[in-house]
């Protein structure tokens, strides 16, 4: 399937707040949205999943939903998924979805980057690329090294993830990566709309 390029990272979606900030993203035409909550307990996620999805599918129709780690969801839920390492392998997230289910994974050095290529992913949130907030110890890895990961990712599509902003983004597509991951950017932003706005002029359709 033709991946959208902008992928909106809704961490901590079973906030009410969050969701609210999720939901005024779609209506601006982000058009992938993942669904992540590290700290929230299973029913807790499965049924935060289960309503936001309903809303934003009522936003867009055709908007895509990705659910972070918690495979037992995406699996009843037949939603598209991403791991990493609060998840299974992708490997395992292979055997229990299939492979027509699109299977994302976060790599943030050339260990992960190669088992991700190796089990076939669907798409390879590579990260940080830049400084971040959510993780300001992690070292950025650069554009150079960016430019490099899709050299080797081939024709898995690659998402830049980390401090990803409408002034940077394109810098990243120049250096071969297919879109941007995106979080604090548009969930952070005084005016979520206005983010979602600013990333289109950069790259149209989203």
């Amino acid at each position: 399937m033709q991946l959208p390029r902008v992928l909106l990272i809704g961490d901590r979606f079973t906030d009410p707040k969050q969701a609210a900030k999720i939901k005024m993203a779609v209506q601006a035409g982000i058009r992938w949205v993942q669904l992540r909550d590290h700290e929230a307990s299973t029913d807790g996620f499965d049924v935060a999943a289960v309503r936001l999805a309903r809303e934003l599918t009522q936003i867009d129709r055709n908007v895509l939903i990705t659910i972070n780690s918690r495979i037992n969801v995406a699996l009843t839920r037949s939603m598209s998924f991403h791991t990493g390492k609060h998840g299974p392998s992708i490997f395992e997230a292979i055997l229990v979805l299939g492979a027509g289910v699109p299977i994302g994974m976060s790599a943030h050095d050339g260990k992960e980057l190669a088992v991700a290529v190796k089990n076939k992913a669907h798409y390879i949130a590579f990260s940080p690329i830049f400084p971040t907030k959510s993780h300001p110890e992690a070292r950025p890895v650069g554009l150079e090294v960016l430019k490099k990961v899709c050299g080797h990712a081939g024709k898995i599509p690659v998402l830049a993830l980390g401090g990803i902003n409408p002034s940077n983004a394109s810098s990243c597509l120049h250096a071969g990566a297919y879109g941007v991951a995106v979080h604090s950017a548009i969930l952070d932003a005084a005016d979520p709309k206005a983010a979602v706005q600013q990333f289109s002029q950069v790259i149209p359709g989203l």
